[in-house]
């Protein structure tokens, strides 16, 4: 019998083994006036071990703790603020800070891995109960991301041992980021109108993202703050117009009716694999039909939440 045959996992099957990840974050919220909401954040991912009872404590900083255990975990800090002009105006803006060395602030060559997201929420513009939403993200290429690969913020792909094997031998396989669905090296506009009219509700909206390419190598570089130009190499665009309506058909079931313009360019794109496989560019119409049902929550339940 060739001895290689026993090596061969075929044969007798194998087991992914996972590592536990955690997330912890600290949010200082304050309103000076009634108007006015700021809020500070701290968050820290990380694997590998146990829980880290000191990341647990309320008014410990998480990123002296991290520099504390060694510097090994991915920490981020963020602000964000909230401004209510009128009743039925929200005006808001986040600013995350992944990295940030001082004295390189101003330099081509620097460790600045920022991302920020602004947007409003309008209500009663020009008909009672209508509502216009606009979001727009950017994310720098560099954050959320980590040298272990363990400490990503993403929720999937990083975990097992058995993700694809990059040139340089380091194992790296894409996943899904926590948060913003765009993740890093990205920039998004959303733009929706709604309007509540004869026992129905109309929706106008429209989408544009676009990302750029996420791979080890650059990962690598950003600790030697090796210059990258943004969007360099292969990207990913797609814009959507949709038209929908929706109306409740028996008693929380509603049926919605969609009609969509998609515009897709580099579909099936992979941030951290650019130039793999065969990827088309998607120009179409769709037109969709969904149903879904709204439910309450058992009453101790709501009881619950209504007194967080």
């Amino acid at each position: 019998m060739d001895s290689r045959a026993a090596l061969d996992s075929s044969l007798f099957g194998t087991r992914r083994i996972y590592f536990d990840r955690y997330i912890a974050a600290h949010r200082l919220e304050w309103s000076p006036v009634d108007q006015l909401t700021v809020g500070l954040v701290e968050s820290v991912i990380y694997g590998g071990r146990g829980i880290e009872t000191i990341y647990l404590m309320p008014f410990m900083s998480i990123w002296s703790a991290e520099h504390y255990l060694g510097d090994l975990d991915n920490a981020q800090m963020s602000a964000d603020l909230t401004l209510r002009p009128t009743p039925s105006l929200a005006l808001y803006g986040v600013f995350m800070m992944d990295e940030w060395r001082p004295q390189d602030t101003f330099k081509e060559t620097n460790r600045n891995w920022f991302a920020w997201q602004g947007g409003l929420d309008w209500r009663s513009i020009l008909q009672d109960e209508d509502r216009l939403v606009a979001e727009v993200t950017w994310t720098d290429h560099r954050i959320i991301r980590h040298r272990f690969p363990v400490n990503d913020f993403y929720s999937h792909g990083y975990l097992t041992r058995y993700g694809y094997i990059s040139e340089n031998g380091h194992r790296y396989n894409p996943g899904y980021p926590v948060g913003h669905w765009t993740g890093a090296h990205a920039q998004s506009l959303f733009m929706a109108y709604i309007l509540p009219r004869w026992g129905s509700r109309f929706m106008v909206s429209y989408l544009y993202a676009k990302r750029g390419k996420l791979t080890w190598d650059m990962l690598v570089d950003q600790y030697d703050s090796i210059p990258y130009e943004r969007f360099s190499g292969s990207t990913e665009t797609v814009q959507t117009f949709d038209v929908t309506v929706g109306r409740p058909v028996w008693k929380k079931l509603w049926v919605e009716l969609g009609f969509s313009l998609i515009d897709w360019d580099n579909a099936g794109f992979n941030p951290a694999k650019p130039d793999a496989g065969n990827k088309a560019n998607v120009d179409k119409t769709s037109f969709t039909i969904g149903f879904y049902y709204n439910f309450n929550f058992p009453g101790y339940l709501v009881t619950l939440l209504r007194a967080q």
